[in-house]
């Protein structure tokens, strides 16, 4: 489904559409199978014969439907989250998932509250983003749900300059990763570790190092936000290192293409500073975010936020 040109709520009405038919659907598939084994127990006892094995099949068959419906929810889902990464909406993104948080059964779901930190992140409205963060209650969680707030905790805290904060994360992280035994879950980990320990390079103006790291990231990008991402910060590296050209060449292109993103703001704000001097070498890779902290400042003021 592409939503790019939908407003918010016209993407919830029809995301909402579509979760309703598939649950319509697995009540309906529910239904048909009860009636199916009240026919075939009736015609097994009739004619004295064992339903057993028909029972097992149509069983089996219940539960692969079952599965196939679920599995269409989640690509309903998926469709969401193309606005945050291929349309580069942030925004739009995170303005869907308040809404379809608004709902009770949604309010405190794990995968919606991560969703909308990340969409609040990737627009650059770091502070809602971690106090969304802090939020949540981890009650015995598995690794990989883990280590989704793990990398999320650490992204904010970087982004807002609590460098000592986010290195504690990567401790945690790294302890976590240490006890894990599955290999998927220790290669995520892994994976997870070495983008932090860049994040952190970059902060010690280690940048061959940084940028290393990063051209790994933007070679195996799955999607325009992970690219144009991966490109905004190795032009930080590139203004670190004093190339302005190459880092104006990257600069240009994450401010064309990124939408709403915070590296596609941050962007537009270094070019509007040539050549790239001064300050903005200091800054993080997730930029400084001053201009949505003070913009969200403004709005809470306005709404009597507190």
């Amino acid at each position: 489904m592409n939503y790019k040109n939908m407003k918010p709520r016209e993407v919830y009405r029809s995301y909402m559409r579509k979760y309703h038919l598939v649950r319509i659907g697995r009540y309906a598939l529910l239904a048909v199978y009860l009636i199916f084994l009240v026919s075939i127990w009736g015609g097994s006892q009739r004619e004295n014969q064992s339903w057993i094995p028909i029972y097992m099949i149509s069983l089996v068959v219940f539960f692969l439907l079952l599965r196939a419906l679920r599995v269409v929810q989640a690509l309903n889902f998926a469709g969401l989250e193309k606005i945050l990464t291929h349309d580069c909406d942030a925004e739009k993104f995170a303005e869907v998932i308040d809404l379809l948080r608004e709902k009770p059964k949604w309010n405190k779901n794990f995968r919606m509250v991560m969703a909308h930190v990340r969409g609040l992140y990737f627009a650059g409205y770091y502070p809602s983003a971690n106090r969304l963060l802090e939020e949540v209650a981890l009650e015995r969680p598995s690794t990989g749900v883990e280590l989704t707030f793990l990398n999320l905790q650490f992204n904010c805290r970087m982004a807002l300059g609590n460098v000592e904060g986010a290195d504690n994360v990567r401790k945690e992280t790294l302890r976590l990763v240490q006890k894990t035994k599955k290999p998927r879950l220790r290669n995520s980990g892994e994976y997870l570790l070495k983008l932090m320990e860049g994040a952190l390079a970059f902060q010690e103006g280690r940048y061959e190092e940084f940028r290393q790291i990063e051209e790994q990231v933007l070679s195996q990008s799955t999607c325009p936000m992970q690219e144009l991402t991966a490109s905004y910060r190795l032009a930080q590296a590139d203004i670190g290192q004093g190339k302005t050209e190459d880092a104006r060449k990257r600069l240009e292109r994450v401010a064309a293409e990124g939408g709403t993103l915070y590296v596609a703001n941050e962007a537009r704000r270094i070019l509007e500073n040539p050549p790239f001097a001064g300050q903005e070498k200091e800054e993080s890779p997730a930029g400084n975010g001053a201009d949505k902290e003070a913009e969200e400042a403004s709005r809470q003021e306005e709404t009597g936020e507190e």
